[in-house]
C-alpha cells in the first residue's frame, strides 16, 4: 500500500472517529436534556413531598416535647393543688382547734388537746382511741369534748393512749339538766347516733329547742375517776313525750358533734 493511500485512510479514519465523537457528545445531550424535561415534574413533586415529610417530622418530634411537658406541668399542677388541699385542711383545723380553746377557755376548764387515732367498725358510734394517756397526765372518766360539746369520758388508759366512750353507747349514762334548770335527767345513748334524755320529772317544763347541760352531781362513785364540769353541752331538745309508765317523760336530743368526721378533741382536765 503507498504511503499516499495510508494517509488517506488514516484521515477518513480520523473523521470517522471525530463524528462519531461528537454525535455521541451531541446525543447524550439531548438524551439528559429529554429525561430531564421528562423526569423535571416527577422530580419536583418528590421534592416536595420530601420536604412536606421532613417538616411533618419535626412538627412531631415537636409536638411529642410539648406532650411531654404538657404532661410534666400537669403533674405539677395536681401536686401544687393537692398541697393546697392539705395546707386549707391544716388551716381549718387550727382554726378549729382554736375556737374550741377560745369557747373552753371562756367556760373557765383547763383542756388537753388530742387527736383521734382509731376506730373500730362495729363500735363506730360507742367507742374510739386517742393519742393522750396517763403519761399526759389524762384520768379515767376525765370528760372529752369537741369545743363545747361533750363527746364522751375515758374509760381506758394507757401510756400514750386512751379508749374513750362516746355519749351515743348505750351504756354511757350522763347527768343533766336543761339550760333553763328546770328540767333534770338521764342521758344515754342508742348506739346507732342519737341521744335520749330519760327520768325527767312528769310536771318539770322542757321543751323543743332547749339545751341540756352536763350536771354536777358534787360526788363521784368511784375514787379514781374524775367528776364531770358542769355545763358542758350534750344537745339540743328535738321531741318531748311522757315515758310509758306515766311517772316521767322524756326528750329526744341531737348533738352538735359531727361523731363521724371527728379528727381533735380536747381532754378537761379537773383544776
Amino acid at each position: 500500500m503507498s504511503s499516499k493511500r495510508r494517509r488517506i485512510i488514516a484521515v477518513a479514519v480520523f473523521l470517522t472517529i471525530f463524528v462519531f465523537l461528537s454525535l455521541s457528545v451531541t446525543v447524550s445531550r439531548s438524551v439528559k436534556e429529554v429525561s430531564t424535561g421528562f423526569f423535571a415534574p416527577l422530580l419536583s413533586v418528590m421534592r416536595s413531598v420530601g420536604q412536606k415529610m421532613e417538616d411533618i417530622w419535626d412538627a412531631a418530634f415537636h409536638s411529642n416535647n410539648i406532650v411531654r411537658e404538657d404532661r410534666r406541668k400537669e403533674r405539677e399542677v395536681l401536686k401544687l393543688r393537692t398541697e393546697l388541699l392539705l395546707a386549707r385542711e391544716k388551716i381549718g383545723e387550727l382554726r378549729s382547734v382554736h375556737s374550741q380553746l377560745e369557747e373552753l377557755a371562756k367556760l373557765g376548764f383547763e383542756v388537753l388537746p388530742a387527736r383521734v387515732i382509731g376506730r373500730d367498725p362495729d363500735t363506730w358510734y360507742q367507742t374510739f382511741l386517742m393519742d393522750r394517756g396517763a403519761k399526759h397526765g389524762v384520768g379515767g372518766g376525765m370528760p372529752v369534748v369537741h369545743g363545747e360539746n361533750l363527746v364522751g369520758r375515758i374509760i381506758e388508759l394507757g401510756g400514750r393512749w386512751s379508749r374513750v366512750r362516746l355519749i351515743l353507747d348505750p351504756e354511757s349514762a350522763i347527768p343533766a339538766v336543761s339550760d333553763s334548770g328546770q328540767a333534770g335527767g338521764i342521758v344515754v345513748g342508742n348506739g346507732v347516733g342519737s341521744l335520749k334524755m330519760t327520768y325527767i320529772e312528769r310536771g318539770a317544763k322542757i321543751k323543743v329547742g332547749d339545751l341540756v347541760l352536763t350536771a354536777h352531781l358534787g360526788k363521784v362513785l368511784d375514787k379514781d375517776e374524775a367528776p364531770l364540769p358542769q355545763g358542758l353541752v350534750i344537745g339540743r331538745v328535738v321531741s318531748v313525750s311522757p315515758e310509758e309508765e306515766g311517772l316521767y317523760q322524756s326528750a329526744e336530743l341531737e348533738s352538735a358533734v359531727r361523731f363521724r368526721d371527728l379528727r381533735e378533741v380536747f381532754v378537761v382536765v379537773p383544776k
